[in-house]
């Protein structure tokens, strides 16, 4: 997650020169169980599964490796009814399910 961020003006993506990492990861390596690269889904531990379903929706996050960011995106419910057309966003997926999924645009497609 980010300590701090400014969205671009006009789209709904975030500024990465105005983007500061928290100090401590959300989610670690240790708690990424499995990736599919075909459809971007993480199959998550329990405990980083009840962390991610905290958040709230347009909350900004980076994905990392080794504190280098690899891409910036949003968080959105996949109930949302707004679209962020501009940036990778995070789908939650709810119920017992626990994966999480990325894409470009709208949650869920």
């Amino acid at each position: 997650m980010l300590k701090s961020f400014a969205i671009v003006s006009g789209k709904c993506q975030v500024n990465a020169a105005t983007a500061v990492l928290q100090d401590a990861p959300v989610v670690n390596n240790s708690d990424i169980v499995s990736y599919s690269p075909g459809t971007y889904q993480y199959l998550l531990s329990d405990a980083a599964i009840q962390k991610v379903k905290t958040l709230d929706d347009r909350n900004a996050f980076a994905v990392t490796v080794d504190k280098k960011v690899i891409y910036y995106g949003l968080v959105k419910l996949n109930i949302s009814s707004s679209s962020c057309d501009h940036s990778i966003t995070m789908d939650i997926m709810q119920g017992r399910v626990k994966k999480n999924q990325f894409n470009l645009g709208y949650p869920g497609l």
